[in-house]
């Protein structure tokens, strides 16, 4: 999903919070999928049973040097139950510059696709793809995504790895094709450092299903502090989180959020909060979509190839013509953090041009997670991502390996990276 951050920048203090949330929100801008929320390092290399490979007559997907450059426009919508909506317009340029053949984890013969926001020019971040053999053509699969970004103080890189790749597109495609990119397992790591000595390390693990596991902790020396926090969500819809800060002001606590039960005749959530005083228990009402127990999966990005479309009007200078369509539909609840992610859109893509206009369209609804089960804020995107200028380094016949081209689809989920729906804001109580 392609997202300026000027709404966001202006909500947000100049901190190692906003300086890492913004290089993962231009992650999540400048590529599909994207790694939502944070910057990581992954230190567990991927298990592959295939060997990227070249395609006779065009082994990569662009030629060395190709750029593409886009505009995007949109807006944000910001709502509570109680206020009226504020809506914060913003536009953005997305530039992307490729890379081939690179060698990424060991892994040889793929191609970087770099890119950078003009609103974020300290920030880069990369997508390495490769080919693979696959019946009687190709797949082509992502392999990892990095990311590095420097601005107040603060250096954050990140780097997640998917295991099995990602399968990002199939040659040859046929019409009504779908592609599932939650079938995979993501690794991921970040670090951060910044002034005195500070710095910042999570390291998650996410499933195919959308549970997870994963642990923060950093250290303050300015301030004498260190925070440990940890994450967990099972498959039944239970899960845990922890704090522990040590310092000046020492404190800890937990929270346990029980699976769905019925009560009575009401679905609910046991939440269990216990702290140095004791323990307390609240049967919060259930805010799952739908009510009753957890979703098979927590989360899913499905895509197809639909064939030809008419490209809308908001498309610029493409606007009427004629595409291959790619409408794609996303969803992600997060039992522990207490939201839930919602999105659609369609890439629109002509051969040689690649993705010349994309729309996107994301809703975050947060809720009261532990008390009440109430809708607390609501927060939708809606954007289109058009392309400006692009230069071809070879005007050679690419089609034989992959009708894209340029800047991949945006990809709604994360909101990141991950590509787990992780919001692009932080829950309302946490700002």
């Amino acid at each position: 999903m392609i997202r300026a951050l000027s709404g966001v920048a202006s909500r947000r203090a100049s901190s190692a919070a906003f300086v890492v949330g913004v290089a993962l929100s231009v992650l999540a801008a400048t590529e599909r999928p994207v790694a939502a929320a944070r910057f990581v390092q992954t230190l567990i290399r991927p298990t592959t049973t295939s060997t990227p490979t070249t395609c006779p007559s065009n082994p990569y997907p662009c030629a060395n040097g190709d750029t593409f450059s886009y505009s995007v426009k949109g807006t944000e919508t910001i709502s509570t139950p109680t206020s009226s909506p504020s809506i914060i317009p913003y536009s953005d340029t997305s530039t992307s510059i490729f890379s081939c053949p690179v060698t990424f984890q060991g892994i040889p013969n793929l191609c970087e696709w770099q890119s950078t926001l003009a609103s974020q020019p300290g920030t880069v971040s990369s997508t390495y793809a490769g080919y693979v053999p696959k019946g009687p053509g190709y797949d082509l699969d992502w392999f990892g995504q990095t990311s590095a970004s420097y601005g107040g103080g603060y250096t954050s890189s990140l780097l997640l790895t998917y295991a099995p790749p990602l399968v990002y597109d199939k040659v040859p495609i046929k019409k009504g094709e779908h592609f599932n990119w939650d079938a995979v397992t993501t690794h991921e790591t970040s670090r951060t450092y910044g002034p005195s000595n500070y710095r910042a390390t999570t390291r998650s693990l996410e499933h195919p299903n959308g549970t997870y596991a994963s642990t923060y902790f950093s250290s303050d020396p300015k301030q004498h502090t260190k925070l440990t926090e940890t994450r967990q969500l099972s498959a039944n819809g239970s899960g845990a989180f922890t704090y522990a800060l040590s310092g000046p002001s020492s404190s800890s606590y937990s929270i346990s959020y029980g699976a769905p039960t019925m009560v009575g005749s009401q679905w609910v959530i046991p939440v269990t909060t216990t702290t140095g005083s004791g323990s307390s228990t609240v049967n919060v009402p259930d805010w799952f979509p739908g009510g009753g127990p957890a979703p098979a999966k927590f989360g899913y990005y499905i895509w197809r190839h639909a064939g030809l479309a008419t490209i809308p009007s908001q498309c610029g200078t493409f606007a009427g013509q004629q595409a291959e369509g790619e409408p794609y539909t996303t969803f992600y609840l997060d039992p522990v953090r207490g939201y839930v992610t919602t999105g659609s859109g369609e890439a629109y893509t002509i051969d040689g041009s690649g993705v010349v206009c994309e729309n996107d369209n994301v809703t975050e609804q947060f809720y009261d997670n532990q008390k009440t089960g109430a809708l607390i804020e609501t927060v939708s995107f809606t954007s289109y991502t058009v392309l400006t200028s692009e230069t071809l380094q070879s005007l050679r016949e690419r089609h034989a390996c992959t009708h894209k081209v340029g800047l991949p689809p945006a990809f709604a989920i994360a909101p990141g990276s991950r590509h787990d729906g992780r919001p692009m804001h932080d829950a309302p109580s946490q700002r």
